[in-house]
């Protein structure tokens, strides 16, 4: 059989080049909730909102925080499953997987580091205040993903959970390039297993060691996203994503028990009814209209922060406009949102530049 043929009966294969549409739909749809609940927090008028039994956007938000960023972890096994379908037999597909993700998240990462500090001395100027530069040691442990580990704060805050994703990375690195030194020798993958186990020993261990406490919180999100990938393209059984949500439930039940538990319950078990959905369903091809959305949610995750914590500056222009009190809220949701629309296309043409140099192959073959 050709090769061509081969391409053309793969489900996995005719997505490569399509991508899961829903999936860029919920990124993007996450992103803009994350810089609404930010934008709420701080711009939402409570002499307005007090007139209300109820007020819906605040609860939506509220409960929809639980969530967004595990979400955003959720997502990132899925894809990551998907991108590496076709490496299970590569030696040093760890390394190249850190590398090609590392080339896609880390010039945005800069550039939002750079936005950072621009924007906090063009306020600094403004109101003519003690100008606030980062120190030496400060750039170099953020554009290095360190300064989580060595207790140094974020230049740009959304980099907290940003790191952490980077240390779930190498640590997927290490499963890989283990599993594939496994595969070798017994021709059956393990990265599965391997993820599943560290998630069911970080639950274990976590409460006794502090310094690992992001795995319990991040890595089984991780995991199950990258489980239901495995049975929404059926090479694994139903039972698979259950075993991994099962550290989840044991973890949320032992850490919390008020409303913010049962939204989290609830979505891990959306997440498992999902896998169920084969990867060649028409649901996955839905919502089309919302594909864009994904292409600009990491630079509006990246760069909202700066506008929400000058709400107040932003709020005096509100009122110099003559606009009601609630405004503000949505230019804080909308300027970034604008921002990140126009420096898609440079993240886009940086990407595809650094791909083209270090993976010239992979470019070729359209993966």
């Amino acid at each position: 059989m050709k090769q061509a043929e081969v391409v053309a009966e793969s489900p996995v294969r005719s997505l490569a080049s399509d991508r899961i549409v829903i999936l860029d739909a919920l990124r993007g749809i996450t992103a803009i909730g994350v810089a609404a609940f930010h934008a709420y927090g701080f711009t939402w008028d409570r002499s307005v909102r007090s007139q209300y039994s109820l007020d819906m956007l605040g609860t939506l938000l509220h409960f929809c925080s639980v969530i967004l960023v595990p979400t955003f972890y959720w997502l990132s096994g899925f894809v990551i499953a998907f991108s590496q379908s076709s490496n299970v037999h590569d030696t040093k597909s760890g390394l190249s997987f850190l590398t090609r993700r590392l080339i896609r998240v880390t010039p945005m990462w800069w550039i939002s580091i750079l936005f950072s500090i621009l924007f906090e001395l063009a306020f600094d100027i403004k109101h003519s205040a003690p100008l606030r530069l980062p120190t030496l040691k400060q750039i170099v442990t953020n554009a290095t993903y360190s300064n989580f580990i060595l207790g140094i704060d974020s230049l740009n805050f959304p980099g907290y959970s940003l790191c952490l994703e980077v240390q779930m990375y190498a640590l997927l690195t290490l499963i890989l390039t283990v599993s594939v030194f496994i595969q070798k020798y017994s021709k059956i993958n393990v990265s599965h297993w391997l993820m599943l186990s560290c998630s069911v020993v970080s639950t274990i261990i976590s409460p006794n060691v502090p310094s690992l406490s992001w795995l319990v919180s991040s890595w089984p999100w991780f995991t199950l996203g990258y489980s239901s990938y495995l049975r929404a393209n059926r090479m694994v059984s139903s039972d698979w994503t259950l075993a991994c949500a099962i550290p989840m439930f044991m973890s949320l039940i032992m850490s919390s028990a008020d409303d913010r538990l049962w939204v989290s319950l609830a979505a891990i078990t959306v997440f498992i009814g999902l896998s169920e959905i084969e990867i060649g369903h028409r649901f996955w091809y839905a919502g089309r209209v919302f594909v864009y959305l994904g292409t600009i949610s990491f630079p509006l995750y990246l760069l909202h922060i700066k506008f929400v914590a000058h709400a107040i500056t932003f709020d005096k222009a509100r009122q110099f406009l003559g606009l009601p009190p609630n405004a503000t809220f949505f230019i804080i949701v909308i300027l970034p949102l604008l921002l990140a629309i126009g420096i898609t296309p440079l993240m886009n043409r940086i990407d595809k530049f650094l791909m083209a140099k270090l993976f010239p192959k992979k470019v070729a073959s359209g993966q």
